[in-house]
């Protein structure tokens, strides 16, 4: 049984009735929580449960993101990965309606809005307990990660668990661009894992410091995962 714990809500804004058939297509595309003006409906939370979503309520601490015909597919996935680098505890595409194009297909927007969110459903353990990394020493002259190369737009930061570190890097550029991110000595070099497309990536060695060089697209963005090994690890 998941711990109350393991839970990140990523969900859709539903306006209006929902069917039960809408639940099961939104559960199915990889979401797993509903935003509604109606959290106190026992019928709505019933038929959500049924079919694997959460109910969450309107207001809160939630970050929203709006799916409206003036947001591409790129946008939406940014979007998200922003809004998680920046230490969002919960995410929420507005609205449902925007991301569906027939009773049967998601718009691009949907399709990019359903894969992030799958991304995080599927795995509960790992992002429900991330936070953005705390500096252990105020006046380190190391940073955690430095960018170079880069023609600006760019942000970067580590996210940490008692059991993982992840990096999330994201280009707000609307040109494609290259960039080199150097980590503090004693970053792991091996093996990260990419989230998005199951690849592994390892970090070069540059004077002493762990370096990757990434080909960003315009819009783009990269996310990487270690588990820790060691109880010094495990900070």
């Amino acid at each position: 049984m998941r711990r109350a714990d393991e839970f990140f809500p990523v969900g859709v804004w539903c306006e209006g009735a929902v069917s039960r058939r809408d639940l099961q297509r939104i559960r199915g595309a990889g979401f797993n929580s509903i935003w509604t003006a109606r959290p106190d409906d026992a019928t709505l939370a019933s038929q959500a449960d049924a079919a694997g979503l959460k109910v969450m309520a309107t207001g809160g601490s939630h970050v929203e993101l709006h799916a409206d015909p003036a947001a591409t597919a790129a946008d939406l996935r940014l979007w998200g990965w922003t809004a998680l680098l920046r230490g969002a505890r919960a995410i929420a595409y507005y609205a449902w309606r925007d991301l569906v194009e027939s009773d049967i297909a998601l718009t691009a927007r949907g399709r990019a809005a359903a894969e992030f969110a799958g991304i995080l459903s599927r795995n509960p353990a790992l992002f429900a307990p991330l936070r953005p990394r705390a500096s252990t020493d105020a006046a380190a002259m190391t940073a955690d990660l430095r960018i170079s190369g880069s023609a600006g737009e760019l942000e970067a930061g580590f996210l940490e668990s008692r059991d993982a570190l992840v990096l999330i890097a994201v280009s707000h550029a609307g040109a494609p661009q290259r960039a080199t991110l150097t980590f503090a000595p004693g970053t792991k070099q091996e093996f990260w894992q990419n989230m998005e497309t199951g690849d592994m990536v390892s970090f070069a060695m540059v004077n002493g410091e762990p370096v990757l060089t990434h080909a960003f697209a315009a819009r783009d963005a990269m996310v990487l995962m270690i588990r820790k090994t060691s109880p010094h690890d495990r900070r």
